[in-house]
């Protein structure tokens, strides 16, 4: 009866073996990162760096500790009381930065019910007829628009009869080049 020889690791298999299991090139590239020092990362060695993880700081046992009686927090005042030091932005009493700097911009409450349509998001929608219940429909415009209009970006291939949407200009000429009209525009 023969006995298998059992390796520990890649360093002790032969070449010929590291060939056949991981083919030329795994063999390769595992032989660099042996005479590079690398190890195989597996999940049951992983552990944080060297000192990556240091204990807790035990404060309040004795002057031996090193951080006994006042744990490090000085004597009295604000900082040495327990529930918290100040608010945030809190300055010490200096005009905080978020009040020093001027106020700008602001957000349109109209926004939410316009909607801007691309050229190549018309092919999306079904039929001849382009109107907004359509683009709803199709999804290229959210429930809540109230009114929709058409910008000059992408391509349109086929032809469309637009109703009731606003038009670019640009975005007009195309429509009408590609053999489309628009009717009423609101």
């Amino acid at each position: 009866m023969s006995r298998r020889r059992k390796w520990r690791s890649f360093e002790q298999k032969p070449r010929f073996l590291l060939e056949a299991a991981l083919g030329r090139a795994g063999a390769r590239i595992q032989r660099f990162k042996l005479e590079k020092g690398f190890k195989d990362m597996r999940l049951n060695t992983l552990k944080p760096a060297p000192g990556a993880k240091r204990p807790r700081l035990r404060v309040g046992r004795g002057a031996s500790a090193g951080q006994g009686k006042t744990c490090g927090r000085g004597v009295k005042g604000q900082r040495a009381r327990k529930g918290g030091y100040h608010k945030v932005g809190f300055e010490g009493g200096q005009m905080p930065i978020q009040r020093r700097l001027p106020k700008v911009g602001f957000r349109s409450a109209m926004a939410a019910t316009r909607a801007e349509v691309r050229l190549g998001e018309l092919a999306r929608v079904e039929g001849e007829t382009v109107d907004l219940e359509a683009l709803k429909k199709a999804g290229v415009v959210p429930a809540e628009a109230e009114r929709a209009k058409v910008v000059l970006s992408g391509s349109l291939a086929k032809a469309v009869t637009l109703k009731g949407i606003k038009v670019t200009k640009g975005a007009r000429a195309a429509i009408e080049a590609a053999g489309g009209k628009i009717i009423d525009e609101a």
